[in-house]
């Protein structure tokens, strides 16, 4: 990999872009397993570094302060679920500050990846906006926002918890917990447990008739909420329990 070489950009403007009036450095580092650069000014940085074969590239944003502690203006991206109407899921989102941003997407957890299904692009506003999408099958979902500076960020995942109609017992739940649904046909129903944080805990498929309860057993979690849902030809909507171990 050594030597590795590198471009450091320097905001000479301050304006959170890296541009043409900028100061770009360029160097390279023989001295395995770090790269060291002194003597630099206070303020925002951006490092791109390549390996000897002039690939492997990454890319890094760093901040130089002076010695009086100035801190970080930063506020996190916060996302809010509002519900769902007329078969749309409604979210409101704010950007926190007035760093300048040039798109923000809702993003929907599927198959263990996020997908986006909602995008804005610049002019943005950082105040409060809502967003209306259609009602999707996804369990989790998350804004990301894309400064200016090109910097991405994300805000924290808001899991989606759509109580179906039917009867959960016993809940607490002791060795196994039992889900009796409404309206649904006989077939096969896959099922996946979530604990509070969306972590995906259980997973399994029961094939039931009209009569039966789904039942799925519970002794090895821990103390705590959860969330199962439920998919398959038998369910042709979905649907989602609580329940409490």
């Amino acid at each position: 990999l050594f030597p590795m070489s590198y471009t450091l950009a320097y905001d000479t403007d301050s304006n959170g872009i890296f541009g043409n009036d900028d100061l770009y450095r360029n160097g390279s580092d023989s001295t395995a397993s770090s790269i060291d650069i002194n003597n630099l000014a206070y303020g925002r940085y951006r490092i791109t570094v390549g390996s000897s074969a002039g690939c492997n590239l990454k890319t890094f944003d760093f901040f130089i302060f002076n010695c009086y502690g100035i801190a970080l203006t930063y506020k996190p991206v916060q996302l809010a679920y509002d519900g769902a109407k007329n078969n749309h899921h409604s979210f409101s989102y704010n950007l926190g500050d007035s760093r300048p941003v040039t798109g923000v997407q809702l993003e929907a957890e599927v198959g263990g990846l996020y997908k986006a299904i909602y995008s804005v692009y610049a002019p943005i506003s950082t105040a409060g906006q809502l967003v209306t999408v259609p009602v999707h099958n996804a369990l989790q979902y998350r804004m990301r926002v894309v400064e200016a500076s090109g910097a991405v960020s994300y805000s924290a995942p808001v899991l989606i918890l759509q109580q179906a109609t039917g009867i959960v017992y016993p809940n607490p739940a002791d060795e196994y917990v039992y889900f009796q649904m409404k309206d649904r046909l006989p077939g096969k129903i896959s099922y996946t447990l979530y604990n509070q944080s969306g972590i995906a805990l259980l997973q399994g498929q029961q094939d039931l008739a009209v009569s039966q309860s789904l039942q799925v057993a519970t002794k090895t979690l821990s103390p705590g909420l959860y969330l199962i849902r439920l998919t398959g030809k038998a369910i042709p909507a979905g649907a989602s329990f609580r329940f409490k171990k």
